[in-house]
């Protein structure tokens, strides 16, 4: 009977000082891009602002605007037309479509645009044979009231394409891209 006291005392003792010890502090990795890159973009889910479809127009214009002039497509400004994407291959609204009038060259919904394959004229063009290039936006994240991170891209033809991210900033009441990060390129 001795012994079994003796146990259950130690057992006792064990599970007292057991319960009262912390588990130890492990920290997660840290993750760094290296000197002079962009940090990667995490998953990590992002509280979103509240915003509406106008806010949301911005944000494409000003990415779009940014693509016409910054590309690494062949064509570059010499495209006969601009034909314009969203998320999951999506024509642009008619109110997003207006604010491009009297653009050269002129801007279109995708769906006027095909991508022809095999022949001299290979590439996208629009309904008239038009060469052109078709910028798309694929994802707009509201990473706070005056920022969104936006990924898209361009595509010209099967060896001419990219995937970028750009990072915006509302200044002024006006949407600006201030950096654009080319993640893959054809």
């Amino acid at each position: 009977m001795r012994n079994v006291a003796a146990v259950l005392l130690v057992a006792a003792s064990f599970a007292t000082a057991c319960a009262s010890v912390p588990p130890p502090i492990v920290e997660a990795p840290r993750v760094t891009a290296p000197p002079g890159t962009t940090p990667p973009i995490m998953a990590t889910p992002v509280k979103a602002s509240p915003v509406d479809a106008t806010d949301e127009d911005d944000i494409r214009e000003a990415v779009f605007r940014h693509l016409f002039e910054h590309n690494a497509s062949g064509q570059q400004k010499a495209a006969r037309v601009f034909c314009l994407q969203l998320e999951g291959k999506s024509d642009p609204s008619p109110e997003l479509l207006r604010r491009f009038d009297g653009n050269e060259p002129p801007v279109k919904k995708a769906s006027l645009c095909t991508f022809k394959r095999g022949s001299a004229k290979s590439g996208v063009q629009d309904e008239t044979g038009a060469p052109g290039l078709i910028f798309r936006i694929d994802t707009i994240q509201h990473t706070g009231p005056a920022a969104a991170v936006v990924t898209g891209g361009y595509f010209e033809a099967g060896l001419s394409a990219s995937g970028n991210v750009y990072e915006l900033a509302r200044e002024g009441g006006r949407w600006i891209v201030k950096n654009d990060t080319m993640r893959w390129i054809s």
